[in-house]
C-alpha cells in the first residue's frame, strides 16, 4: 500500500526533505479522505502523523539551526517557524 510506504518515509527518514515531500505526497493522496477511510483507519495515519509532528519540529529547528520550544501545541499546530527562533 503506497500509505505505507509514504508513512515510512515520513517517520523513518531522517532528510528534513524527503520527509517533507512524503508527507506532502500523502496529503495528496489521501485528501479526500472520504474515499480513503479504511486506508486510513487500517494505516492509524493521522494518529502516526500527529505523534510525529514534535519530531518534524524538532528535525527542521536542528536542519535550520534554530532553537525549538519546548512544546507544540495538540490542538493547534503553528507553522513550523513560529515554534522555532534563531
Amino acid at each position: 500500500m503506497i500509505g505505507a510506504v509514504l508513512l515510512q518515509a515520513v517517520t523513518a527518514d531522517p532528510d528534513v526533505e524527503v520527509i517533507s515531500e512524503a508527507a506532502n505526497a500523502i496529503f495528496d493522496v489521501y485528501s479526500e479522505d472520504h474515499l480513503h477511510v479504511q486506508a486510513l483507519k487500517q494505516l492509524a495515519l493521522v494518529d502516526k502523523l500527529q505523534a510525529f509532528v514534535p519530531v518534524f519540529v524538532q528535525k527542521v529547528c536542528t536542519a535550520t539551526g534554530t532553537r525549538c520550544a519546548d512544546t507544540v501545541d495538540d490542538e493547534c499546530v503553528p507553522p513550523l517557524l513560529a515554534v522555532c527562533w534563531r
